[in-house]
């Protein structure tokens, strides 16, 4: 009786992951009828730390990102008069707002940082030690800080792979939830833009 029990459950459980899209050890609920996106049969991902694969290297992206926006949102909360706190959470926000949104609006799941709160240290603290570091950086280095006080060429480079990387990640995610392409167009540009909007 157990074993049949069990075997009914094995074909619920195989049934119930048709209606998924899957990446490693995570199912996402299917939104659409779209297929997921894969190559050869293997559903696209990231994996959870950064490495030398090519899935690997886009996440070291994406640390990267996060980390640039992170700063990038402390230094304007500061210069605007937040004090730290506020330039932390303003900095917090800048990194994992435009995830935030994708996940809880257009893809009606938790955001991604609730699995993966490395990314949510990561931003705090990079905000957080951003808004002491700043003010000591000399104006006159035109590779982190420009002679008006404003963000130099390295900010302006991370700023421009991190956008770019969001990006690319955002449709990812999108693709995976099985959504319409013009649908996942859209979570691309949100995921790297709305963070920013958010700050601004």
């Amino acid at each position: 009786n157990s074993r049949s029990h069990s075997q009914l459950a094995g074909k619920k459980q195989s049934s119930s992951a048709k209606l998924t899209g899957l990446e490693g050890p995570y199912a996402y609920p299917l939104l659409q009828s779209y297929k997921p996106a894969a190559v050869g049969g293997v559903v696209d991902g990231m994996p959870r730390y950064p490495s030398l694969s090519s899935g690997g290297m886009l996440r070291g992206f994406d640390y990267l990102g996060t980390i640039v926006f992170a700063v990038s949102g402390s230094i304007t909360a500061g210069s605007c008069g937040l004090d730290v706190f506020g330039a932390s959470i303003v900095g917090t926000i800048t990194a994992i707002g435009g995830g935030t949104v994708r996940d809880s609006i257009i893809l009606h799941k938790q955001p991604f940082w609730v699995n993966e709160v490395e990314y949510l240290y990561m931003a705090f603290f990079a905000a957080f030690l951003s808004f002491f570091a700043w003010p000591h950086i000399p104006n006159n280095t035109k590779l982190v800080k420009d002679e008006n006080g404003g963000e130099g060429y390295a900010l302006w480079l991370g700023d421009a792979l991190g956008v770019s990387t969001f990006a690319i990640v955002g449709a990812m995610n999108a693709c995976r939830m099985c959504v319409h392409p013009g649908l996942a167009v859209v979570a691309g540009t949100v995921t790297a833009t709305f963070g920013g909007l958010a700050r601004d």
